[in-house]
């Protein structure tokens, strides 16, 4: 190494899957090029699992004279393999180490791993910068040896932590005291990231749960307002897709995340935002603005952890969590946002009991996502340091996870790993939500479904992260049936032909177009029956037309029901995925389509029915005669009037629109079809298209029905 003109520096981030970037690597790049070092940034993203041959041999052919990792529990085994190579073939490079893995127990760390001269401690773009601006200010130092310049560095440089002759040298974490002269990572980092950008509005958390890094970094630290409005509008210029904030606690604060928000919706941007909240703190006011978020615009992590007390109390993490899963439930409800919730498996004090309990309140509270994590004592917490008089055994490895407690056993948290993965592929791909919805109406937990589950597939020595959908679909119907003692022949029982409903159609809303319907779905496997839709009804009983009596209506939907080729009874099911509700009767014509109950509604289901009240309807209206009094349409024109679709949209009512049957369609092809009032068959798939609708759903759902109803001659 001979000259340091420029500096180059290669930075180096593992990440656990293709598309992962790392904040940290870009935020330093950038305070570098901000800081004018003169240096040549490059930086790595590279895969855990993956061949890195080809990783280091552009670290070889670059040269560099710094080489950056950044040190996480989940990526540190990967690391510490990629640096000690690297450090064999680069005696004169220097290898850093920073992140929480690293910068927390600097001493313990160096002393197990050789091959990292240095660590950075703390936050690294100002120590970074005076290290580059070190060895540009040093010709000389290019003839030191690594040990030298080592040395000289911890003299001159506040943040950094090494050994060097056997002796641990630390001149203390270097942080920044405020954020606003950190620049956004600039745009030639963000134009490598794929959509999903990490941005920091804030570092440091008000909280000091004993088991985070991030109560030991000081106080909450903000960006200026205005620097974030300006950085939010320019990441939105440069395309990003969704801006992820990395901010440990969002809505910290009065004012500002509200402000932050009605920033970011006002751009009317298509850009989206991820948030990660603490859910007690919600206001009133928050909640309102939430409430403004279109769907898919906004989605939020919010920290739950357990329910137990004492275990918050024994992490120092205040909260009321009966206030957390009361607020999880009410943003869920009330807003368009996605939510994900975090459990934390192995805390002090909790049992098994209590994390079943918690998934299922969390379920219960319709988040859309539940992730189960085993606690990790990580280097530097306050929870590591009080593990052995705690009775609290972990692994000194990375990723540092909990073993046992005195009240969680090893091979209860080993099972509740297994249990975490299986309800990832239950819950969290909401392949299962109409299933799942029926099965806890019928008062059945789903912990212990995902548990029995997991001991079912460990009795195969099956994996648990491999489970197919309609594994999962037949191990939940007779699971069910064992729960609620039914024999093979009760397959009537009214709650398990909800659960086989829910299930039958879980799988014809993911099942590839033409797939054989699995046997164990077979005594689900009907026409749906016609039946009163009670908002319908109840509107017709106050519809004062001819033949409007409930009786009369009766009587013409079973006439109708035997025209179209339907049944009220168990029958072929014509496409999967189809439900229908069906009313019809006849009315005069001087009645607005939209005041009248006359119809058959066909309905299909979205992702979710908690998440999409709406109901999209398609009136025919058959037999219609023409008031020639109000309408002088010649009779061909009367004739073809009649034949048209009419579209209207039921009223937004959980209460009312609550029978499982009922589906829905995508609201964008609601709001279109709603504006144009009414659609022929030949215009309504080309405009479903439009509207981005899934050929899936043409192909399975729409098209057959349209054919139905032509066949029947209620419509041409």
């Amino acid at each position: 190494m001979k000259s340091f003109n420029p500096v180059r520096i290669a930075l180096v981030s593992v990440n656990t899957r293709k598309g992962h970037r790392s904040l940290s690597l870009a935020s330093l790049a950038s305070w570098l090029i901000a800081g004018e070092t003169d240096s040549l940034v490059k930086i790595h993203d590279v895969v855990q699992g993956e061949d890195h041959s080809n990783f280091i041999s552009s670290i070889l052919d670059f040269h560099p004279h710094i080489i950056g990792f950044t040190c996480y529990c989940f990526n540190q085994e990967t690391t510490d393999a990629l640096a000690a190579r690297l450090s064999a073939m680069l005696p004169d490079a220097i290898i850093m180490a920073g992140g929480p893995e690293a910068s927390y127990q600097p001493h313990e760390f160096l002393t197990s791993r050789p091959w990292f001269h240095l660590i950075a401690s703390g936050e690294g773009e100002r120590t970074l910068e005076l290290i580059t601006k070190w060895i540009r200010g040093n010709s000389d130092s290019a003839e030191m040896t690594e040990t030298a310049r080592v040395e000289a560095m911890m003299n001159n440089i506040p943040g950094l932590a090494s050994i060097t002759n056997g002796v641990f040298r630390s001149s203390g974490d270097a942080l920044l005291p405020d954020l606003k002269d950190a620049p956004l990572p600039h745009s030639m980092w963000i134009d490598c990231m794929p959509g999903v950008v990490y941005y920091e509005a804030s570092r440091g958390c008000p909280f000091k749960c004993s088991y985070c890094t991030s109560s030991l970094t000081g106080k909450v630290r903000e960006k200026p307002f205005e620097q974030v409005m300006a950085d939010l509008d320019a990441l939105s210029r440069m395309g990003v897709k969704t801006v992820n904030f990395a901010d440990r606690t969002f809505n910290h604060g009065n004012d500002r995340p509200i402000r932050i928000l009605e920033h970011f919706r006002s751009m009317n941007s298509s850009m989206a935002m991820q948030v990660e909240i603490y859910p007690e703190r919600v206001s009133e006011a928050l909640l309102k603005t939430l409430a403004a978020f279109a769907p898919g615009a906004l989605s939020m992590e919010a920290g739950f952890q357990t329910s137990n007390r004492q275990s918050l109390q024994l992490c120092n993490r205040p909260g009321n969590p009966e206030q957390a899963i009361e607020m999880i439930t009410r943003i869920v409800r009330e807003t368009k946002v996605e939510v994900h919730t975090d459990l934390m498996a192995g805390m002090p004090a909790q049992t098994n009991d209590d994390l079943m309990k918690d998934l299922d309140a969390l379920a219960a509270s319709g988040a859309h996502s539940i992730q189960i994590n085993t606690v990790k004592l990580l280097p530097g917490t306050a929870l590591r340091a009080k593990a052995r008089d705690m009775g609290i055994r972990f692994s000194p490895l990375p990723p540092h996870e909990t073993l046992e407690t005195p009240d969680f056993t090893y091979q209860e948290l080993r099972i509740s790993e297994g249990a975490a993965t299986v309800f990832y592929k239950l819950y969290n791909t909401g392949f299962h939500r109409n299933a799942l919805q029926a099965f806890t109406s019928a008062g059945l937990r789903i912990s212990e479904l995902a548990w029995a589950m997991r001991n079912s597939r460990a009795e195969a020595d099956l994996p648990f992260h491999s489970v197919n959908p309609d594994d999962i679909r037949g191990f939940l119907i007779k699971f069910s049936m064992k729960k609620l003692a039914l024999s093979p022949d009760d397959q009537e029982n009214a709650l398990i032909s909800r659960i086989g409903e829910g299930a039958l159609l879980d799988w014809a809303l993911n099942a590839r177009p033409g797939a054989k319907i699995p046997e164990f779905l077979s005594p689900w496997h009907y026409e749906p029956f016609i039946t009163f839709h009670p908002l319908i009804k109840s509107e017709t009983e106050n519809t004062k037309t001819e033949n409007s009596e409930p009786d009369n209506i009766i009587a013409s939907l079973n006439n109708q029901s035997e025209i179209l080729g339907w049944s009220s009874r168990r029958r072929f099911l014509p496409s999967p995925g189809l439900r229908m509700i069906a009313l019809r009767h006849f009315i005069p014509s001087d009645h607005a389509l939209n005041e009248s109950s006359s119809c058959i509604e066909m309905a299909y289901s979205g992702n979710s029915l908690q998440s999409d009240p709406e109901t999209i309807a398609i009136f025919i209206q058959a037999n219609h005669k023409p008031n020639h009094k109000s309408n002088q349409k010649s009779n061909s024109e009367a004739e073809n009037h009649h034949k048209v679709l009419h579209l209207k949209n039921i009223p937004d009512s959980r209460d009312e629109i609550s029978e499982p049957h009922q589906i829905h369609l995508p609201s964008a092809a609601l709001a279109y079809l709603s504006t144009k009032g009414s659609a022929t068959i030949e215009d309504m798939v080309p405009a479903l298209m439009k509207c981005g609708t899934e050929h899936a759903l043409i192909d399975r759902i729409l098209i057959p029905v349209l054919k139905t109803l032509i066949d029947s001659g209620t419509v041409k």
